[in-house]
């Protein structure tokens, strides 16, 4: 018995000694410490210049000078671009200069949530398999957008600091506090001093005192801390991307689709052909109705009655027709081939969609024709041009298995886009009405619609002559668009064009 005790202690203490395993803290590269500090510094920037002023030249420079600091980091980390990827990083040069020659502020936003979603996926690209990507395009777009910019959402900070160690960097800048802050009361005296001996001087610090208000000051300390936040994110998409952290897996993503197809066909197409019976008995019934938005016939209603009674109606089916094949395609159970009577069914619901569409575009088109256009129907109607694009596109998928259709509905979408915001669609209406106006087509010319437009309209309306402007009755308006513009607004084509006339 002692013996065994004996054994069993020398056993004991000849066991290694438990250790901590620490985790080891990331290394980072000097591209990468002086990336992180450029973004956290260029957050500030974005943040005000890209969302809460939204200006003309300043917003595009700036947005060139993170596009071209991105592009030699991924260069220097040695990225492979092919041809798309070079085509979508001039495309993105492209429509940074958007907020330049326009002065629309929902195009300006709308193309920041693009150039957003268009380098997301710039970058995700970079760090994967491109065919995946494109394949899965909903997904890749999402991943982008919500893990790239947040999985490594503290590297940038850690970066930060890392070039900073060693060298008693955060002791000089304490340095550097102390000594603003002493000197305060003797900035203060000269200030005053100066005031006293020159009135240009008094002037010039008035100016910068009324820029600098308490409250001013408060909203740029709130964006530079929002700024931070920013260039973090910044820096965290170009980190995975770099660093390969973001991974799309074609096999995990073909197995979680595979997973979602539950349910049995004979369900889906017996919970559709209602539907399509009904599309026939609506065309039938309301063949003469629908075929006045091509022959001019209203049936009795107005013009305005007449679009307005299916217009919005007509693009709602459309958009719910979309829904229904995209549903249709993703919880189906099928185990290889697409089912013949899947592909029939998303063909009918393509034809339906197309035609009603079509009548729609063609009601909108006699109302405008008639009343002039707005931006509510220029907008409308572009999106109902998408929508066609996008059937168009999933009929010719049911016949061509390798139809790429990431690539076609990507490639549509930024040419349709891009037609949208250059075409200045402020100044487009403008023209448009004036045009129809002069030449009598429409009977009145909306002048109180031009106040809800940007300065766009006022650089079209501008360029008419005096005699023209007088019977447009836009005199009034072009002098109220001129007192109204501040300094943001100011730097764009639009405000250039009407300091020329």
């Amino acid at each position: 018995m002692n013996d065994y005790n004996s054994i069993y202690k020398q056993e004991a203490m000849t066991l290694p000694p438990v250790t901590e395993t620490k985790k080891k803290a990331p290394s980072f590269t000097r591209t990468e410490y002086v990336m992180a500090c450029v973004l956290l510094l260029c957050g500030f920037f974005v943040v005000r210049f890209g969302v809460v002023h939204p200006t003309g030249l300043i917003t595009t420079l700036l947005y060139w000078g993170l596009l071209t600091v991105e592009l030699v980091f991924l260069h220097r980390a040695k990225l492979p671009f092919n041809t798309t990827d070079k085509l979508l990083a001039v495309t993105l040069f492209l429509f940074a200069g958007v907020y330049t020659i326009t002065a629309n502020e929902l195009i300006k936003f709308l193309n920041t949530v693009f150039l957003i979603m268009a380098d997301g996926l710039l970058l995700f690209r970079l760090g994967n398999d491109r065919n995946a990507v494109m394949q899965f395009l909903p997904l890749s777009l999402l991943r982008s957008v919500f893990e790239l910019p947040f999985s490594r959402f503290s590297m940038a900070f850690s970066a930060a600091i890392s070039g900073t160690k060693g060298k008693k960097f955060w002791k000089h800048a304490a340095y550097v506090l102390i000594g603003l802050v002493m000197t305060v009361p003797l900035t203060a005296i000269v200030a005053t001093l100066l005031i006293d001996a020159d009135d240009t001087m008094s002037v010039m610090l008035g100016n910068f005192l009324s820029a600098c208000s308490p409250e001013e000051t408060v909203r740029i300390i709130v964006q530079f801390l929002i700024g931070l936040l920013v260039g973090a994110a910044m820096f965290s998409a170009l980190y995975c991307t770099n660093h390969g952290t973001a991974v799309l897996h074609a096999d995990r993503c073909e197995e979680q689709l595979t997973s979602c197809r539950i349910i049995p066909g004979t369900i889906l197409y017996a919970a559709v052909t209602p539907i399509c019976v009904l599309y026939l008995m609506f065309f039938f019934s309301q063949m003469q109705y629908f075929m006045g938005g091509f022959t001019g016939e209203t049936s009795g209603y107005t013009y305005a009655g007449y679009a307005q009674q299916g217009f919005f109606q007509l693009c709602t089916v459309c958009c719910i027709n979309l829904a229904v094949i995209a549903g249709m395609g993703f919880f189906i159970s099928n185990t290889g081939k697409k089912p013949l009577a899947l592909r029939l069914y998303s063909c009918y619901l393509c034809i339906c969609s197309v035609f009603l569409a079509g009548t729609a575009m063609a009601k909108m088109f006699m109302y405008i024709h008639v009343y002039g256009l707005t931006p509510l129907r220029l907008y409308t109607t572009w999106f109902m041009v998408l929508l066609v694009i996008g059937f168009m596109t999933i009929f010719l998928r049911q016949f061509l298995h390798k139809l790429p259709v990431g690539k076609i509905g990507a490639a549509a979408f930024i040419l349709m886009f891009g037609l949208l915001c250059f075409s200045r669609p402020d100044a487009l209406i403008a023209r448009c009405n004036a045009e129809m106006y002069l030449t009598g087509q429409i009977e009145e010319f909306d002048t109180s619609l031009l106040y809800s437009l940007s300065d766009d309209a006022a650089a079209v309306l501008s360029s008419y002559s005096p005699e023209e402007q007088e019977q447009l009755d836009v005199t009034h308006y072009l002098l109220d668009a001129d007192r109204g513009r501040g300094f943001y607004r100011s730097l764009n084509l639009s405000a250039l064009m009407c300091r020329e006339q």
